[in-house]
């Protein structure tokens, strides 16, 4: 993985569309967590850990990050039971691949 200073929003990118996610998911994420990190010019990778880098907890996430990106999106919202069992969302990437699997699949798997 790239240093973080050399890191851009066009890796980030890549680096999910090459794992089936789609672009637009990415950029959003990439956004988000640029404004969560509340750091000038932060650049977030897939690895970061969401308590440690960015002081989220499972609470936080929920409504702060994931509720918001799956409305900005226009995914649709997954009922607690759906959710239910799933391993806790412990990193970026996995917040990127929850709301993949809830965008429409026929939107934004454009290249980058």
């Amino acid at each position: 993985m790239a240093e973080r200073g050399a890191y851009s929003l066009e890796d980030f990118v890549k680096f999910f569309c090459a794992r089936g996610i789609k672009a637009n998911v990415a950029v959003a994420a990439w956004k988000a967590f640029s404004e969560v990190a509340m750091v000038k010019d932060f650049k977030p990778h897939p690895e970061d850990s969401l308590i440690s880098m960015y002081g989220l907890a499972e609470e936080d996430l929920d409504e702060d990050v994931v509720l918001a990106l799956l409305l900005q999106l226009e995914a649709r919202v997954p009922s607690p039971s759906e959710t239910a069992g799933q391993r806790a969302l412990a990193t970026v990437g996995d917040v990127v691949e929850f709301v993949d699997r809830y965008t429409n699949e026929n939107r934004g798997r454009e290249e980058f």
